[in-house]
């Protein structure tokens, strides 16, 4: 059933269609129709799948014919108690009791079931679906099976297969199991079919043969009698099976028969027959096996019908469409040309020319169109009303509405329509526009619906012809606002006319030129050589001599100035018309008195130039685009062991054999056609030996913008080359430092992920895997220590310690970490990358287990304690530094001796302790014991060494408020922790002055006697 949404298009197509029951391939339908090709296709693909047409296969086409599928409800109406109906997923969508009882189920039970429900002992899928997909596309067929599970009792069911389509359009097949005519039917049935057989055969058309497995004809209908020309059956029957093929067909018969087989039941082929009264004629032959239940051929059934007549017709359609298309590729290559010539001219045309719709849409413009409005994009104005945006008079639009061009000049202003992005100052103003409008006409009605817009802007037309008044009045006046010179001079070289530029560069009025000649004035010339009265004619009396233009360089006295003035003089002569001889003389000079003394000072800047390079300290060269050396300063000549006039013009190549001319060629090249600054660097074999060169390549250009020379600076980088190659190695050194470093090193990108660890870093994480670590967060892991700022201040490095508690490490699966338990890590993060950069493009991370420190750290701490409280009670003043110098004790006996309190003292280094006693920083005897190496400020009395590491040692020091100096008694021992590791030393210091003074004074009693008698 039609759809009653398919449009006029689709009822055309099932029209025709159904007009030529032999079918239509898909270009002849497009043909008949005048309908796309692809549209037709699309619809006969609808009408397939609604069951409206079938479709057959010819060689490559397909052929479509008007379906011969009977409705559902005509089946159901004469089968129903025999049949089954199955849509096109292959469902059952209904069964007859009759069949639905042997198998134990009901109607509805195997409703929208699959087939195989019906048939669930088949030995293969293709048994059954083979033949129903066929069927649903339109070919009648035979099942022989028996539904349900038990195939062993009963004889195999025949259900033919026939392609339905149902009430909703879509294709279908009705399964009808025929019955066995019973054994006791009455006689006149008997007969009644025989006359209706009988009659089939003399009406039937297609032509039925039943050959045997063998190749031996069973059965042959009448029409295929007639087809070979036999009049009686059993010339065929018992005979071997040889239809008339024509020869040209025979090879594709065999392949034909030869494709009969049980898993290809059916075939299709278009042959040509040898017929006895009618010679060739085109027939199409369908095939099928049938098999038994075994799957063995039974017998093969064969049918023909004659399609000559729609193989003629087909041969002549496709004539008619190679003879059409031909006409239509030759119209289209000639449609193409011309449209291709017409853009052409339509592009490159110097008028603006827009082509627009009556109601004024601009469709398309080109490239003079766009330039009269400024408008540097098509897109800008394509679908803009020209009326609206030109501001055009509606008597215009009226004018083309009734078929007759319009002449119109408008003003546009560029301030108003200019794309700001591209428009020029000075295209930003009020412009003149002139145009015409003409209709074009369609050649069917003569109804125009477009029109042809072209644009003149004739602003400069306007303005030349307001300046035409003003050129004369101008032109009075050019002599006065030249800033040349002018002197108009006769032919005995009086002087005539003179410009006031040329009264100033003279240094004369115009009446006293007017009564002077040109041979005065030459007595007060010098030459371009500096030379006085120069011998050649001047300028003017060449120019009347030759005919021709004359120029030159002169030097003439001005007397209002005192000096000479440099001029370039041409003299042109004038003509008269018709005559050969000059009759006048316009001399056209400027004065050039700065640019001669810009030259001179280009000629000093270029000697400048020159010492400059001379004295460079590296090789300047001068080199043409092709290579040349044009220039060499010594340096450079030196370095090649060569003099300059040896090297100039030699090409590159020449002077560098190998790799490193052409190098330096291609760069040069490279350089002039780019006009950019290049570097290259090339190690160059020199007589001295081969040296790596730097040189900067540097483009000189000329005037016009191009390149004219390449200049290059080289500098020799041997010694940086090899810093780099030290570089390497270091870098190499680096490498192995990082993986045999026993501190823990990690490199992380700047996202904080892991990218390299060494092997005390996967030891102290506790990791046997190195390809374990990369990728895990090391903020996440960082979390675990308690620190969450990592990030280094600046450039500089940031030192972090914490505690890595391993089992929540474990817990949280940030790392497969085999250690237990937690430990103390030091670490420090730098930044990596460069300095100028903002942003850091990674860190490292130095990490070391400082366990047994912290743990030793703070049984020292709590022995400092201790030693703290015994020396806030000792008599004797006490400090002590550690290991690096820092003041850790400060006992009050010290800041009574010193008179500094603890608080200024404890934590200093740097000698700090040092500055009470002598007013500099210089070490004492603590920093002896701890440095045996180190020098003392100091000359000591006397230095003992005691055992067990301790110094014992007096010295006198004058302090600021005594007038006579003190001597202490200084004492200095280092400090152990519990490993016996030396931590810091202490140093007493007591005040002996008082018992050494006793102890002079008791020798000078005692020893006085003895000296009194010695002196008697």
């Amino acid at each position: 059933m039609v759809d009653n949404h398919i449009d006029g298009s689709a009822s055309k197509i099932l029209g025709i269609v159904k007009e030529h029951p032999n079918g239509l391939s898909i270009t002849d339908l497009a043909v008949l129709l005048s309908i796309n090709r692809n549209s037709v296709a699309k619809y006969l693909g609808i009408f397939q799948r609604q069951g409206l047409v079938d479709m057959r296969r010819v060689g490559a086409a397909k052929i479509f014919y008007p379906t011969r599928r009977l409705p559902v409800a005509a089946v159901r109406r004469f089968c129903s108690s025999n049949l089954i109906v199955v849509d096109h997923n292959l469902k059952i969508l209904e069964v007859s009791d009759a069949l639905a009882g042997p198998i134990g189920m009901t109607p509805a039970a195997l409703s929208d079931q699959p087939i195989s429900a019906l048939f669930p002992c088949i030995s293969s899928s293709g048994e059954v679906i083979s033949p129903l997909r066929k069927a649903l596309w339109g070919e009648e067929g035979i099942l022989l099976q028996r539904p349900g599970r038990d195939r062993g009792t009963g004889s195999t069911c025949r259900f033919s297969l026939i392609p339905t389509v149902l009430d909703s359009g879509h294709p279908a097949v009705s399964l009808v199991l025929e019955e066995d005519s019973a054994g006791d039917e009455h006689e006149e049935e008997r007969l009644l079919d025989a006359l209706r057989h009988e009659a089939l055969q003399s009406d039937q058309t297609e032509g039925i043969v039943n050959v045997s497995p063998d190749g031996r004809i069973r059965r042959a209908s009448s029409a295929y009698c007639r087809t070979t020309g036999k009049s009686i059956r059993d010339d065929l029957v018992g005979k071997p099976f040889q239809p008339p093929v024509a020869a040209t067909d025979s090879r594709a018969w065999k392949e034909f028969v030869r494709n009969l087989t049980p898993d290809n039941p059916t075939a299709t082929i278009d042959c040509r027959m040898v017929v006895s009264d009618e010679g060739v004629r085109w027939y199409r032959w369908r095939g099928r096996i049938l098999c038994g239940p075994d799957g063995r051929a039974i017998e093969y059934q064969y049918l023909c019908s004659s399609i000559h007549e729609h193989k003629i017709l087909e041969e002549s359609l496709f004539r008619q469409q190679r003879a059409l298309e031909q006409q239509v590729s030759d119209r289209t290559a000639a449609l193409r040309e011309s449209e291709e010539k017409f853009r052409a001219i339509f592009e490159e045309s110097p008028a603006g020319t827009a082509l627009c719709n009556m109601d004024g849409t601009l469709l398309h413009v080109n490239k003079a169109f766009l330039a009269t409005l400024s408008t540097g994009k098509r897109q800008e104005l394509e679908g803009r009303n020209v009326f609206e945006y030109l501001n055009i008079s509606p008597a215009m639009r009226s004018r083309l509405q009734g078929g007759k061009a319009a002449r119109f000049i408008i003003p546009y202003s560029r301030n108003e329509h200019r794309n700001r992005s591209c428009c020029t100052a000075e295209e930003s103003e009020t412009i003149c526009l002139k145009g015409v409008a003409s209709p074009v006409s369609c050649r069917k009605n003569g109804v125009s619906s477009t029109f042809v817009l072209q644009l003149q802007d004739i602003t400069g037309q306007r303005r030349a012809e307001a300046g035409t008044c003003e050129a004369e009045s101008r032109y009075r006046h050019l002599l006065d606002t030249l800033a040349e010179g002018v002197v108009y001079l006769g032919t005995d070289g009086r002087i005539i006319d003179a410009s006031p530029s040329a009264e100033r560069i003279l240094g004369y009025s115009l009446p006293e030129l007017q009564r002077k000649t040109c041979s005065e004035l030459q007595r007060r010339v010098i030459g371009e050589d500096g030379f006085e009265h120069p011998e050649e004619p001047l300028p003017h009396m060449a120019a009347l001599a030759s005919g021709g233009s004359e120029r030159k360089i002169l030097g003439i006295f001005n007397p209002r100035e005192g000096q000479h003035r440099w001029i370039d003089i041409l003299a042109v002569p004038r003509f008269r018309h018709g005559e050969d001889r000059p009759f006048q003389v316009a001399a056209v000079f400027s004065d050039i008195t700065r640019l001669r003394e810009i030259e001179e000072a280009r000629l000093d800047t270029e000697r400048q130039y020159l010492a400059l390079t001379e004295s460079l300290p590296d090789v300047a060269l001068l080199i043409d685009p092709d290579g040349h050396l044009v220039y060499v300063n010594s340096l450079g000549a030196r370095l090649m062991h060569r003099l300059p006039e040896d090297v100039l013009g030699r090409k590159l190549t020449d002077l560098f054999p190998g790799d490193q001319g052409e190098n330096y060629c291609r760069d040069v090249a490279s350089v002039a056609a780019t006009c950019t600054i290049k570097n290259n660097v090339s190690r160059l074999p020199l007589p001295d030996g081969e040296v790596w060169y730097d040189t900067r390549l540097i483009p000189i250009s000329a005037r016009d913008g191009t390149c004219r020379y390449v200049m290059g600076i080289a500098r020799d980088i041997t010694a940086w080359k090899q810093a780099e190659d030290v570089s390497r190695r270091h870098a190499e050194w680096f490498r192995s430092i990082f993986e045999e470093s026993p501190i823990g090193i990690a490199v992380c990108d700047r996202d904080w992920a892991l990218l390299h660890v060494n092997q005390a870093c996967l030891g102290l994480f506790g990791v046997t895997r190195p390809d374990e670590i990369p990728g895990t967060s090391l903020l996440q892991i960082c979390r675990t220590f308690g620190n969450f700022n990592l990030l280094p201040p600046g450039d500089a490095a940031t030192s972090f310690e914490c505690r890595l508690d391993f089992d929540a490490v474990r817990g949280r699966d940030l790392l497969p970490t085999t250690r237990t338990g937690s430990v103390h890590v030091r670490g420090v993060i730098g930044r990596l990358g460069s300095p100028d950069s903002g942003s850091p493009e990674g860190y490292l991370i130095q990490m070391l287990d400082i366990t047994s420190r912290v743990l030793a750290e703070r049984v020292l701490r709590e022995s400092h304690e201790r030693l703290a409280g015994i020396a806030r009670h000792l008599p004797d003043a006490m400090f002590a530094i550690d290991r690096q110098g820092i003041v850790t004790i400060w006992n009050p006996a010290m800041e009574e001796l010193t008179g500094i309190p603890a608080v200024e003292m404890l934590g200093k280094g740097d000698y700090e302790y040092a500055l009470p006693f002598y007013g500099k920083r210089v070490p004492l005897l603590v920093d002896k014991i701890l440095k045996p190496d180190e020098t003392l400020y100091n000359r000591y009395r006397t230095i003992t060494f005691v055992e067990g590491n301790s110094i014992i040692a007096e010295t006198a020091i004058t302090h600021e408020d005594d007038d006579s100096p003190r001597i202490w008694w200084v004492k200095a021992a280092l400090l152990y922790d519990e490993h016996e590791e030396s931590t810091g030393a202490i140093e007493l210091i007591r005040d002996i002055t008082a018992q050494r003074r006793a102890e002079e004074a008791l020798k000078r009693v005692r020893f006085s006697p003895n000296t009194t008698f010695e002196t008697l």
